[in-house]
């Protein structure tokens, strides 16, 4: 039986899972009629489930890359394992931190260096994000060419998009430089320093690595772009079978795009909520005149849809081996890798 402070939690969360869906019911962004006519055809659901399906394993790929190019023994089928359970977990957590937070949690169990293996886990969540935003950027230069997208609207976006991929740009270094002056800051803290320090160590490992092999960075890149398109491409399917024509092909994507980004801001539990307003909000900006419920069902749906694709996740977790076991299975592998390498 679970502790008390954890049912709590677990309690807090399914309430507000369930407020959020009240909320948008309530305000019109979702409707029961609208959500049950994305499944008129259940043959349109299969198909977004199958992409979502190609799209999450590229994201798998891209992580055990990432791992495997920073020395990481932890292999391929643990790697796959771990993403389920945590992207079945952060379900009921705030935002996409939720997901990596359980991601982080089962990597300290089995890796034997946790410091480069939470690299891993930051590179992974931030090329993604820069390859989300570099998909949104030549969604929005396609959709610019229609010259349908008003002109103002269009302005914004450039400017949101462009300096938010500066800003992720940027970001490694600020998080070098911040590292630094908190080894400063807590030596009155030796436990906690000491943390600091071994995050200071596996980043300047990480910067080694990475700086003798940018190709295999941007390789990782290139896969996150490939996995957010099977993303986009299951929205516009399921907006395509609930029979939305507008706004066009491509603004329709642009739209699908943001609202993901969106929809990883830490304000409700799997962001439920935040990304079907985004959504709709975005898909009225281009296309007035239509009904908010529509495109706040088509993202409610694709979310129940990509739900069920984390299935996987819950039978992974009931087989999953005990922390002793992990941490055991991972210094074998670590032995037998290193008894095996040249030199």
């Amino acid at each position: 039986m679970l502790p008390k402070p954890k049912r709590l939690r677990i309690a807090l969360n399914v309430g507000l899972l369930a407020l959020a869906v009240v909320a948008i019911v309530w305000s019109g962004v979702v409707s029961p009629a609208a959500f049950a006519g994305v499944f008129a055809n259940p043959f349109t659901a299969i198909a977004a489930l199958v992409v979502i399906l190609g799209g999450a394993q590229l994201s798998v790929i891209r992580w055990h890359l990432l791992l495997t190019w920073q020395g990481s023994p932890l292999q391929y089928g643990r790697a796959w394992k771990i993403s389920y359970i945590s992207w079945f977990l952060g379900t009921i957590l705030p935002g996409a931190a939720g997901a990596d937070a359980f991601r982080a949690l089962y990597v300290h169990r089995e890796s034997s260096a946790p410091g480069l293996a939470f690299i891993s886990i930051a590179l992974d969540r931030l090329l993604g994000l820069a390859a989300l935003l570099m998909l949104a950027v030549g969604l929005l230069a396609v959709a610019s060419l229609g010259h349908q997208m008003p002109s103002s609207l269009g302005v914004s976006m450039w400017i949101f998009l462009c300096g938010s991929l500066l800003a992720v740009l940027v970001l490694p270094f600020a998080a070098v430089v911040l590292n630094r002056r908190l080894l400063h800051w807590m030596k009155p803290l030796p436990r906690i320093e000491r943390l600091v320090e071994e995050l200071d160590e596996a980043v300047k490992l990480a910067l080694a690595v990475w700086h003798r092999q940018p190709i295999k960075l941007l390789w990782c890149l290139v896969l996150g772009i490939a996995g957010h398109v099977f993303v986009v491409t299951s929205i516009v399917i399921l907006a395509d079978g609930a029979g939305i024509s507008t706004p066009s092909g491509p603004e329709l994507a642009l739209a699908a795009a943001l609202a993901i980004l969106i929809n990883q801001l830490p304000l409700t539990p799997g962001g439920i909520g935040v990304g079907e307003l985004g959504f709709a909000q975005l898909c009225l900006l281009m296309a007035p005149g239509a009904l908010a419920a529509q495109y706040g069902s088509v993202l409610l749906a694709f979310r129940l849809i990509t739900l069920a694709s984390y299935t996987p996740g819950a039978f992974a977790l009931l087989s999953y081996p005990p922390a002793e076991k992990a941490r055991s299975i991972a210094v074998n592998t670590s032995s037998a890798s290193d008894s095996s390498r040249p030199g």
